[in-house]
C-alpha cells in the first residue's frame, strides 16, 4: 500500500517536526544512555584511583603504563558516550519540533564514534589486564581496575553503541511506518 492509500484515520501525523508518541517511547532509551555516560564517568574515577594506588617496585616491568592506558581508554569511552547523549538530546529537540539541525552529519559522526567505542572496550580491556598482572593480582590498584574496566564496559554498552539513527528512534512505530512507506514506494516506481 503507497501513503496515497491509507486512510487519514489509519496512520498518524509523523513529521519530523512532530513525533511526540516516538519521543516517548524513547524516553527509557534515553535515559540508558544517560546512566551509560554516569558508569563511564565512575570507570574514570576507578581507573584514576588505580592509577594513584598503582604499587611501585623497583625495576619490574613497564611501571603503570598499562593503568595509564586503561585511564586514557576510559576517559575517550567517556567522551564517546557523552557524544551519543549530546546527539540523541540534539535529535529529540528537533523530533519536539525545536530548531532544524543536520542529523544526518551529525548520525555519521555518531555512527563512526559507535565503530570507536569497540575498540576503545578492546584496549580498556587488553590495558586492565596488563595492569593488573604487573600492580599484582590481588592488590588494590588491580581491583580498581578491573572495576574500572566493568564499568567502562558498561558505558560502552549502555551508551556508546547507541548511535543516532536519523529515521527516528530505532524501533519505534513511526520510523518504522516511514521505512516501509519508502520501500513500497521505490518498488512502485521500478514497477513502473
Amino acid at each position: 500500500m503507497l501513503d496515497e492509500e491509507y486512510r487519514p484515520d489509519q496512520i498518524a501525523e509523523y513529521g519530523r517536526a512532530v513525533q511526540d508518541a516516538a519521543v516517548e517511547r524513547m524516553r527509557p532509551h534515553l535515559l540508558l544512555t544517560r546512566i551509560g555516560v554516569a558508569v563511564a564517568a565512575a570507570a574514570v574515577v576507578l581507573d584514576a584511583a588505580a592509577l594513584i594506588t598503582f604499587p611501585v617496585f623497583a625495576g619490574s616491568g613497564t611501571g603503570p603504563a598499562a593503568a595509564v592506558v586503561a585511564l586514557v581508554a576510559g576517559i575517550l569511552l567517556l567522551v564517546v558516550a557523552g557524544w551519543q547523549l549530546v546527539c540523541w538530546q540534539l535529535a529529540f529537540a528537533e523530533w519536539r519540533g525545536g530548531p532544524d539541525r543536520n542529523l544526518n552529519r551529525l548520525a555519521l559522526i555518531s555512527y563512526v564514534a559507535h565503530w570507536v567505542s569497540y575498540l576503545l572496550a578492546v584496549v580498556a580491556l587488553l590495558a586492565a589486564m596488563a595492569a593488573s598482572r604487573e600492580s599484582g593480582w590481588s592488590s588494590t590498584s588491580a581491583v580498581l581496575t578491573t572495576l574500572g574496566l566493568v564499568c567502562a564496559i558498561g558505558g560502552q554498552v549502555l551508551a556508546g553503541v547507541q548511535y543516532l539513527r536519523t529515521a527516528g528512534p530505532p524501533g519505534t512505530i513511526p520510523a518504522h511506518m516511514r521505512r516501509l512507506i519508502e520501500r513500497e514506494r521505490k518498488r512502485a516506481e521500478r514497477g513502473r
